[in-house]
């Protein structure tokens, strides 16, 4: 099956469970048994097993159907012309070897490689506007108004990270970062606190969100 929009997977069938990932939309899962309207799934790309709400899900099938087909840019073609070098001398070993043969390198440089690290979950829950929609969030739980505590916490959330999304990309275009890494991603197995920016991504979207 595959995420309807971003989701938490979660120790187990209920909005209280513990939370022990976050997954992003269109994450693919496989199911494994269902119990009160929540489905457990195993998420190959992190190598965890866990619960999420039935209706944050959908099937592959469905998934592929609307799909927009990107169309993946073509590979720059090496330059491979064969340049014949001669011999510096007429050896018998020279001779019997024959000509060597140069292949030039890419017309094209990449960047040197930056990286930093970003933790989203502190994010959404140190900055005021994910903040508020935290406590949004648990009133309608107190106020049992009927709606499914899952779906209700991702239409609150959704769109908070979708602007952190946005706000990251625009930061490592201007500081020339290569790569934005999540921490909450479970593949981080180590890295420098150094090249941590969560603090500034959190006082960049606090400047955003400010009222005039």
């Amino acid at each position: 099956m595959v995420l309807r929009r971003d989701a938490n997977l979660r120790t187990g069938p209920k909005i209280e469970s513990r939370k022990i990932q976050a997954l992003l939309k269109d994450t693919l899962v496989i199911k494994k048994e269902a119990a009160h309207g929540w489905y457990r799934v195993y998420c190959p790309t992190i190598k965890k097993t866990g619960w999420i709400n039935s209706g944050l899900l959908r099937p592959v099938e469905s998934a592929k159907k609307i799909t927009p087909t990107i169309k993946k840019e073509p590979e720059p073609t090496p330059y491979n012309k064969k340049i014949t070098v001669a011999a510096p001398q007429k050896s018998p070993e020279a001779i019997q070897a024959g000509p060597r043969h140069v292949i030039s390198p890419y017309h094209h440089k990449l960047p040197p490689l930056a990286i930093a690290i970003i933790d989203l979950q502190q994010v959404i829950e140190k900055s005021k506007k994910g903040r508020s929609a935290r406590l949004k969030f648990e009133d309608i739980k107190r106020e049992n108004s009927g709606l499914d505590p899952a779906q209700a916490e991702q239409e609150l959330l959704a769109p908070i990270i979708m602007e952190i999304r946005l706000l990251v990309e625009i930061y490592a275009r201007e500081n020339n970062l290569t790569h934005v890494l999540n921490k909450n991603s479970g593949a981080l197995f180590h890295y420098d606190e150094r090249f941590d920016i969560t603090g500034d991504i959190i006082r960049l979207y606090d400047r955003q969100n400010k009222k005039p």
